[in-house]
Protein backbone atom coordinates (compact mmCIF):
# COMPACT_ATOMS: atom_id res chain seq x y z
CA UNK A 1 0.00 0.00 0.00
CA UNK A 2 1.24 3.69 -1.19
CA UNK A 3 0.15 6.51 1.61
CA UNK A 4 0.37 9.56 -0.57
CA UNK A 5 0.73 13.07 1.83
CA UNK A 6 -2.23 15.25 1.79
CA UNK A 7 -1.82 18.19 -0.57
CA UNK A 8 -3.01 21.30 1.03
CA UNK A 9 -2.00 23.33 -1.78
CA UNK A 10 -4.86 25.25 -3.59
CA UNK A 11 -3.73 26.91 -6.71
CA UNK A 12 -4.25 31.03 -7.27
CA UNK A 13 -4.06 32.23 -10.50
CA UNK A 14 -1.29 35.07 -11.03
CA UNK A 15 0.75 37.38 -12.58
CA UNK A 16 4.14 36.66 -11.91
CA UNK A 17 6.71 40.11 -11.30
CA UNK A 18 9.64 40.46 -9.12
CA UNK A 19 11.35 42.80 -6.78
CA UNK A 20 15.53 42.80 -7.39
CA UNK A 21 16.20 38.61 -6.69
CA UNK A 22 15.07 37.64 -3.04
CA UNK A 23 11.13 38.91 -3.61
CA UNK A 24 8.89 38.11 -6.32
CA UNK A 25 5.46 39.28 -6.58
CA UNK A 26 2.05 37.68 -7.81
CA UNK A 27 -0.66 39.63 -8.71
CA UNK A 28 -4.55 38.17 -8.29
CA UNK A 29 -8.15 39.36 -7.09
CA UNK A 30 -9.67 37.02 -4.18
CA UNK A 31 -13.45 38.01 -3.30
CA UNK A 32 -13.48 39.80 0.16
CA UNK A 33 -14.64 36.37 1.77
CA UNK A 34 -12.32 34.34 0.48
CA UNK A 35 -8.54 36.03 1.82
CA UNK A 36 -9.35 34.72 5.36
CA UNK A 37 -9.08 31.54 3.65
CA UNK A 38 -5.97 32.92 1.58
CA UNK A 39 -4.20 33.79 4.90
CA UNK A 40 -5.87 31.05 6.98
CA UNK A 41 -6.67 33.74 9.61
CA UNK A 42 -8.62 36.27 10.15
CA UNK A 43 -6.51 38.83 10.31
CA UNK A 44 -8.76 42.02 11.94
CA UNK A 45 -8.03 42.97 15.23
CA UNK A 46 -10.67 42.19 17.02
CA UNK A 47 -9.49 38.45 16.43
CA UNK A 48 -5.63 38.95 16.97
CA UNK A 49 -5.96 36.68 20.08
CA UNK A 50 -7.27 33.83 18.24
CA UNK A 51 -4.35 34.13 15.76
CA UNK A 52 -2.35 30.39 15.52
CA UNK A 53 0.62 30.89 17.20
CA UNK A 54 2.36 33.32 19.28
CA UNK A 55 4.34 34.23 16.24
CA UNK A 56 1.71 35.61 14.22
CA UNK A 57 0.41 37.81 17.24
CA UNK A 58 3.46 39.14 17.52
CA UNK A 59 4.18 40.45 13.62
CA UNK A 60 1.08 42.00 13.34
CA UNK A 61 1.42 43.76 16.91
CA UNK A 62 4.80 44.86 15.14
CA UNK A 63 3.19 45.56 11.64
CA UNK A 64 -0.41 46.44 12.00
CA UNK A 65 -2.26 49.65 13.76
CA UNK A 66 -6.00 48.33 14.76
CA UNK A 67 -8.20 49.59 12.98
CA UNK A 68 -10.79 52.37 14.51
CA UNK A 69 -14.48 52.34 14.29
CA UNK A 70 -14.51 55.68 12.33
CA UNK A 71 -12.34 53.61 9.53
CA UNK A 72 -14.54 50.02 9.50
CA UNK A 73 -17.75 52.12 9.30
CA UNK A 74 -16.11 54.26 6.40
CA UNK A 75 -15.07 51.77 4.95
CA UNK A 76 -18.07 49.64 4.71
CA UNK A 77 -19.97 52.73 4.04
CA UNK A 78 -17.75 53.56 0.94
CA UNK A 79 -18.39 49.65 -0.12
CA UNK A 80 -22.36 49.99 0.14
CA UNK A 81 -22.19 53.37 -1.18
CA UNK A 82 -20.17 52.57 -4.28
CA UNK A 83 -20.09 48.73 -4.69
CA UNK A 84 -23.69 48.11 -4.43
CA UNK A 85 -26.49 47.49 -6.89
CA UNK A 86 -27.89 51.04 -6.27
CA UNK A 87 -24.60 52.84 -6.00
CA UNK A 88 -24.09 56.69 -6.24
CA UNK A 89 -20.74 56.30 -8.23
CA UNK A 90 -17.88 54.04 -8.89
CA UNK A 91 -15.73 52.45 -6.25
CA UNK A 92 -12.37 50.38 -6.19
CA UNK A 93 -9.55 49.49 -4.12
CA UNK A 94 -5.84 49.68 -4.50
CA UNK A 95 -4.34 46.45 -3.90
CA UNK A 96 -4.33 44.55 -0.32
CA UNK A 97 -0.48 43.38 0.47
CA UNK A 98 -0.30 39.66 1.49
CA UNK A 99 3.93 38.14 2.74
CA UNK A 100 4.57 34.51 2.36
CA UNK A 101 7.10 33.67 4.66
CA UNK A 102 8.58 30.38 2.78
CA UNK A 103 9.17 29.91 -1.00
CA UNK A 104 5.97 28.90 -2.72
CA UNK A 105 5.79 26.62 -6.13
CA UNK A 106 4.68 29.30 -9.24
CA UNK A 107 3.17 27.01 -12.34
CA UNK A 108 3.42 29.12 -15.70
CA UNK A 109 1.03 28.67 -17.91
CA UNK A 110 3.48 28.95 -21.24
CA UNK A 111 7.25 29.75 -21.62
CA UNK A 112 9.42 31.23 -19.15
CA UNK A 113 8.22 34.86 -20.10
CA UNK A 114 8.96 37.44 -17.09
CA UNK A 115 5.98 38.46 -15.75
CA UNK A 116 4.45 35.27 -16.72
CA UNK A 117 0.65 34.16 -15.91
CA UNK A 118 0.17 30.84 -14.22
CA UNK A 119 -0.89 29.17 -10.80
CA UNK A 120 0.77 29.90 -7.59
CA UNK A 121 0.15 26.73 -5.43
CA UNK A 122 -0.38 28.05 -1.88
CA UNK A 123 0.28 26.13 0.70
CA UNK A 124 -3.10 26.62 3.31
CA UNK A 125 -1.78 24.39 5.86
CA UNK A 126 -0.66 26.35 9.22
CA UNK A 127 3.10 25.97 8.84
CA UNK A 128 3.20 28.33 5.73
CA UNK A 129 2.97 31.83 7.92
CA UNK A 130 1.60 34.38 5.25
CA UNK A 131 0.44 37.62 6.85
CA UNK A 132 -1.67 40.68 5.70
CA UNK A 133 0.92 43.31 5.70
CA UNK A 134 -1.16 46.30 3.77
CA UNK A 135 -4.96 46.92 3.33
CA UNK A 136 -6.44 45.74 6.97
CA UNK A 137 -8.66 48.63 6.95
CA UNK A 138 -9.85 48.21 3.58
CA UNK A 139 -10.43 44.58 4.52
CA UNK A 140 -12.07 44.81 8.15
CA UNK A 141 -14.33 47.03 6.93
CA UNK A 142 -15.63 43.87 4.13
CA UNK A 143 -15.43 41.15 6.56
CA UNK A 144 -17.28 43.51 9.10
CA UNK A 145 -20.32 43.99 6.44
CA UNK A 146 -20.13 40.43 5.62
CA UNK A 147 -20.75 39.70 9.78
CA UNK A 148 -23.45 42.00 9.14
CA UNK A 149 -25.33 39.39 6.61
CA UNK A 150 -24.34 41.47 3.32
CA UNK A 151 -22.93 38.66 1.90
CA UNK A 152 -24.83 39.30 -1.71
CA UNK A 153 -22.49 42.39 -1.39
CA UNK A 154 -19.10 41.28 -0.26
CA UNK A 155 -19.63 38.05 -3.15
CA UNK A 156 -20.61 40.82 -5.30
CA UNK A 157 -16.56 42.00 -6.61
CA UNK A 158 -13.22 40.99 -6.20
CA UNK A 159 -10.25 42.78 -4.33
CA UNK A 160 -7.08 42.83 -5.60
CA UNK A 161 -4.19 41.47 -4.07
CA UNK A 162 -0.36 41.66 -4.79
CA UNK A 163 1.51 38.60 -2.87
CA UNK A 164 5.33 38.35 -1.91
CA UNK A 165 6.92 35.77 -1.81
CA UNK A 166 10.64 35.36 -0.41
CA UNK A 167 13.26 33.15 -2.96
CA UNK A 168 14.83 32.17 0.07
CA UNK A 169 13.66 30.59 3.25
CA UNK A 170 13.56 32.81 6.21
CA UNK A 171 12.36 33.41 9.48
CA UNK A 172 11.35 37.64 9.27
CA UNK A 173 8.43 38.75 6.62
Amino acid sequence: MVFEALNLKTPVRAIQGAFGSRISSFITQVRPDQVVNLLGHDPRSKHWNRLPTEEIKDIYNFLQRKTSKDRRESVAGYIEERMGPDSIAIGAFPSISIAFQQPTEFRSYGSNIPGAVGELLVDVSHSNVRILIDGLGRLTGALDLLDEGREDLIKSFFLPVTIYRSEEHTSEL
